[in-house]
């Protein structure tokens, strides 16, 4: 069992926690590294403070969905 940290945005972290998912764009070797049973730990930024700690519960997959806030 692994952790990781995922940095995100405020309202990144609303959409994790409301659609129970977690996404990276250019990072893909990174998600290929996290296994089912490894936690992922959230960091806000912009609030600085940690915003949970989820469990791993699928195996990862490509979406083209877009469900992500867009950098301005």
């Amino acid at each position: 069992m692994s952790r990781f940290i995922c940095v995100t945005t405020p309202e990144n972290y609303e959409t994790c926690m409301e659609a129970q998912l977690w996404g990276v764009g250019s990072r893909r070797r990174m998600l290929e590294k996290i296994t089912i049973e490894d936690f992922l730990v959230f960091y806000i930024k912009g609030a600085k403070q940690f915003g949970g700690v989820c469990k791993v519960a699928s195996s990862m997959f490509t979406s083209n969905s877009s469900v992500w806030v867009e950098k301005r």
